[in-house]
């Protein structure tokens, strides 16, 4: 399914609708974040692991995850997040966009409409976090293997990178609130 340029107009102020698309390893906190500056920024956040039907998840499980199932999946979010557009003028998401090929798909797709965000967290407050996480399908003991077979750090595409090194706080929701200022005001 392809969308043109036109399937979003600018908003009455002139501004293009955009969503700010926080990607990164499973478990660096991009939900997290999206759904935090939704909330500080009182924009709507699209959920994208709602999208997963359950083969999806049990093949990410067993390991069977294709680079055709995450395309599908990300033709999903990219319709729910033009709709979600054509009714707000900004909106957060996040996804982990492993690869090039995903990061390509979502920067064409969307155009001018999406920033990225890459979201890294230090090893080991990284692979707490997984632990710590209550009935999820991506668990710790899955992370090395993800990240050899599907992580390319290898990041092309125009992005803005967030350290989360720490927990939410008053220096946590600065920090990012100065991201979110710097791109929508670029």
């Amino acid at each position: 399914m392809g969308y043109s340029d036109n399937d979003i107009t600018a908003s009455p102020t002139g501004q293009t609708p955009m969503v700010i698309w926080f990607f990164g390893l499973p478990g660096t906190g991009k939900s997290t974040l999206a759904q935090r500056l939704s909330s500080l920024a009182r924009i709507p956040f699209v959920d994208l692991d709602a999208l997963l039907t359950e083969g999806e998840k049990s093949a990410l499980l067993n390991h069977a995850f294709t680079v055709e199932m995450r395309l599908n999946k990300l033709t999903r979010a990219v319709a729910l997040i033009q709709s979600t557009l054509s009714k707000n003028l900004l909106a957060t998401t996040a996804d982990s966009l492993p690869d090039y090929r995903s990061r390509r798909y979502v920067a064409q797709s969307l155009g001018d409409r999406v920033r990225l965000v890459l979201v890294r967290t230090p090893r080991e407050l990284h692979t707490k976090r997984l632990e710590e996480r209550k009935n999820h399908f991506f668990t710790s003991d899955l992370l090395d293997e993800y990240e050899k077979a599907h992580w390319d750090a290898n990041i092309i595409i125009p992005h803005t990178v967030f350290e989360n090194t720490e927990g939410p706080s008053v220096v946590f929701d600065k920090k990012l609130l100065d991201v979110y200022d710097s791109i929508v005001h670029s």
